[in-house]
């Protein structure tokens, strides 16, 4: 089997995920007629441990019925995950997911809805404080512990979304477009944010978004999706130095221009039904 393999420094991956031949269909029923609906089909790819990936593709290509898939939070049609180099059969204490709306419970303060992961994982009181309140530190949170989720903004609430998830101390981290909903300038300090968590401990990140600057700014490597059903079309590596710090001048910079611009091309290149994706490597690698 061939794969499409994610390595910024071009070198055979460990393979902390691996995606062999993924298929989802999905199967509906009208009256007494059913219909069959492929979402994925015959997906590849390896992303190498502590790697910062984003997905991007039209709207309707599997971007996050693949995230869940790698989650365990769906059984793929067909194919395998792996992660760890254990195949993915079900959730694990190894990887959590920040989905674009916190689903806090409004009735339990900050400190209380980041510890809820560790509470259903049975971990003792005094041990789901402290890492609580390492992750809310971490998160940005620190002062905000006893605030309540109507209490809090759009952005805030995210971060302890986030600190919910990197409180159970995850290998994996998936995000299902986090900072979609808030606006530009929270969404700018959220980027920030995440950018300065990732670099502190270097979690290997799968993170879907619609937004092509987005990608260029957080990744290490892009996958292009294309749609109807889904596939991987291109795989693009983004050689930014890190860290990475959001200034004009990186966003005007003659480099990120041209990443831009690639992936606007593919992007363009993954909606033409007629395709360029290869069948035989599950996408390619556009250096």
């Amino acid at each position: 089997m061939s794969s499409t393999e994610l390595s910024h420094e071009g070198q055979q991956p460990t393979g902390d995920v691996r995606v062999e031949s993924v298929g989802q269909t999905f199967t509906s029923s009208a009256k007494k007629e059913r219909s069959a609906f492929t979402v994925l089909q015959d997906v590849n790819c390896e992303i190498a441990s502590k790697q910062f990936v984003s997905i991007i593709g039209p709207s309707g290509c599997g971007k996050t019925t693949l995230l869940r898939i790698i989650a365990g939070l769906v059984s793929p049609s067909s194919g395998a995950v792996y992660s760890g180099g254990r195949r993915v059969t079900a959730p694990s204490k190894s990887s959590a997911m920040v989905f674009q709306d916190a689903n806090l419970m409004p009735w339990r303060n900050a400190m209380s809805n980041v510890e809820f992961g560790l509470e259903i994982h049975g971990v003792g009181k005094a041990e789901r404080r402290v890492r609580a309140e390492e992750a809310m530190e971490l998160a940005g949170l620190k002062g905000f512990e006893n605030h309540y989720p109507g209490q809090l903004s759009g952005g805030m609430r995210q971060r302890v979304g986030l600190a919910r998830a990197l409180c159970t101390r995850p290998q994996l981290l998936l995000m299902d477009e986090p900072f979609g909903a808030l606006d530009m300038m929270t969404r700018a300090a959220m980027q920030q944010e995440l950018l300065r968590i990732w670099e502190a401990d270097r979690k290997t990140v799968i993170f879907v978004t619609h937004s092509i600057e987005e990608a260029v700014l957080l990744s290490d490597a892009v996958i292009v999706m294309a749609a109807r059903p889904g596939r991987i079309h291109a795989v693009l590596p983004i050689e930014l130095p890190r860290p990475r710090v959001y200034t004009e001048e990186l966003e005007t910079g003659e480099q990120f221009i041209d990443y831009r611009r690639r992936l606007a091309h593919l992007l363009a290149e993954s909606e033409d039904r007629s395709g360029s994706t290869s069948p035989t490597s599950g996408g390619r690698n556009d250096k």
